[in-house]
């Protein structure tokens, strides 16, 4: 009995080490196969049951490549349940690629289940890996993802940006197909940007490898091609660029009807332009977006149908509305920004920790005296300054409102009760900014901050107050579709507050985005003008 429970027990260990290489040689067999035969990896990977996966680094190996090899598949997933194991285990383990790769693989998963939030959040983790990364393929990959989901938050500048990233990883690893892909980005975002000198030469870039591109490359190729030409005035390469779409790509699913539907507009083939947007929501009913309504809208106004044209316009404005809910609910726009901002503080908070304790504080002090006595010094030199430009601008303001007040003849019980307390407000808060007495400043600010408590309230009141001092200006805004939470946001700017002023009271996303938005709708270009000089010189021509 001695003699045979060593040689049971060597048995077990025996077992145990042949079936560990087993598994270590199935995901390897797996990793080689991933990029010239994927469906033979995804085979392999599910075939491999829980019990073979013996540790957790077999485990987290085996999530990754499963993850992998379903995207590589084309199937979407969803949940995370696959890549979490991955995800746990190579937080604080393995290598570079790993980490990239097991983030890149949990933001593609959050983006298939509309969390854009968290898809931008596990970019923002992956890139800092990037540089010790060997991984090129999805270091593109990365970038590529992060322009999509700049893209859907209407921030084409920072599309641009990582697209051209993008580009250029994919381009000097000969990854062709996927540098195709992140051309025709770049090219998208140059027309968002109404660059179309640098969108024409984008779509040039793709040009020499035509006959390589598959179609839904050449689909966004003509899209954005038709587009320029039309943006450019030129109809008869508009007519040329349709017929060689039509030719070009046969299959009618990847179309871009959107674009021919344009393409024919152009030229006043409206019944044409309407047949082809029946083809986009046959093969498209899950993306019926407003672009596509507005058209619908717009050919019915030329035709004189003015009723169905105010129905397309009304189902393209909620749309619109949805999707805009979405954007100004999501802070998908800062999860880099406020991620970068959490490394560099634990980068800190590390190098602190290494430094002797005593040294560490008095060094702190010595900066915290002078970094904040400097800001002192500043802000008691532009005071005075500052103090003149908001006690004029909050002066003009209380003057129109007391001017509406007494003198509006239309105004009802409601607005009139709103102007009367907003002039108390103004009253209360110039002589917190007149006098130096701390307790009328400390008053002043009370009352605003009591104001602000509620903000959609404070909007909505700022726009009625405004319909009365400045209804010119009011109704230009409503002309353009803003709605009266827009509008009190505009009426913001001529308050004389600045978006590093405004910012502080939207805890949903910054004023960047209501901004990019509000442009939208104004027909202004991104990198234009700044709004709220638009906003004033706009107010000041029309009151006049």
């Amino acid at each position: 009995m001695r003699i045979s429970i060593p040689l049971i027990i060597s048995a077990i260990i025996l077992y145990s080490c042949t079936a560990t290489r087993q598994t270590d040689y199935e995901l390897q067999r797996a990793e080689s196969l991933m990029f010239q035969h994927p469906d033979s990896s995804l085979a392999i990977l599910q075939g491999m049951g829980g019990s073979s996966l013996r540790s957790d680094a077999q485990r987290a190996r085996h999530a990754l490549l499963l993850s992998q090899a379903m995207d590589r598949n084309g199937i979407t997933v969803k949940s995370d349940s696959i890549i979490n194991p991955a995800l746990d285990y190579y937080r604080f383990h393995g290598n570079a690629d790993q980490k990239l790769s097991s983030c890149y693989y949990a933001a593609t998963i959050a983006n298939n289940a509309g969390d854009t939030e968290a898809a931008m959040e596990w970019l923002a983790r992956g890139e800092p890996y990037i540089p010790q990364a060997e991984d090129l393929y999805t270091a593109g990959h990365l970038y590529y993802l992060k322009s999509q989901l700049y893209k859907y938050i209407y921030d084409y500048t920072a599309a641009l940006e990582n697209d051209l990233i993008s580009s250029q990883y994919f381009k000097e690893n000969n990854i062709l197909s996927k540098y195709a892909y992140s051309q025709a980005s770049v090219a998208d975002d140059y027309l968002n940007l109404d660059n179309l000198p640098a969108a024409s030469r984008a779509l040039d870039d793709l040009l020499p490898h035509w006959d390589s591109l598959n179609m839904t490359v050449r689909s966004q190729y003509f899209k954005t091609r038709i587009e320029t030409a039309i943006a450019s005035g030129d109809k008869e390469y508009v007519q040329a660029l349709k017929d060689s779409c039509l030719t070009e790509i046969p299959d009618k699913g990847l179309r871009p009807w959107l674009a021919i539907s344009d393409a024919y507009a152009a030229s006043g083939q409206v019944d044409s332009a309407l047949l082809v947007l029946g083809y986009y929501a046959l093969y498209h009913p899950d993306d019926l977006n407003k672009e596509y309504y507005f058209r619908l809208a717009q050919i019915y106004e030329n035709e004189g149908d003015y009723q169905k044209a105010v129905e397309m316009h009304k189902m393209g404005k909620e749309a619109g509305d949805r999707h805009l809910k979405e954007v100004l609910n999501s802070d998908t726009r800062f999860m880099e920004e406020r991620y970068s901002s959490q490394l560099e503080q634990l980068r800190q908070t590390h190098i602190r920790t290494l430094l002797l304790g005593a040294i560490v504080i008095l060094l702190l002090l010595g900066w915290g005296i002078i970094h904040f006595g400097k800001k002192a010094i500043e802000r008691a030199e532009l005071s005075l300054d500052n103090l003149k430009q908001k006690s004029d601008v909050l002066q003009r303001e209380r003057d129109a409102l007391e001017a509406a007040h007494r003198e509006s003849e239309v105004m009802n019980e409601e607005t009139r009760k709103i102007v009367s307390e907003r002039l108390a407000l103004l009253d209360k808060v110039l002589l917190g900014h007149i006098t130096s007495n701390p307790v009328d400043s400390k008053a002043a600010n009370q009352s605003i901050q009591d104001l602000l408590s509620n903000r959609d309230e404070f909007l909505l009141s700022t726009a009625k107050v405004f319909s009365a001092s400045h209804p010119k200006f009011i109704a230009f805004l409503k002309d353009h579709h803003l709605s009266q939470w827009e509008i009190g946001y505009c009426c913001l700017f001529l308050m004389g507050l600045y978006s590093k002023d405004i910012e502080p009271h939207f805890s949903r996303a910054s004023s960047n985005t209501y901004n990019n938005i509000i442009r939208n709708k104004l027909g202004l270009p991104i990198n234009g003008q700044k709004l709220k000089t638009y906003l004033l010189d706009t107010c000041k021509k029309l009151e006049s």
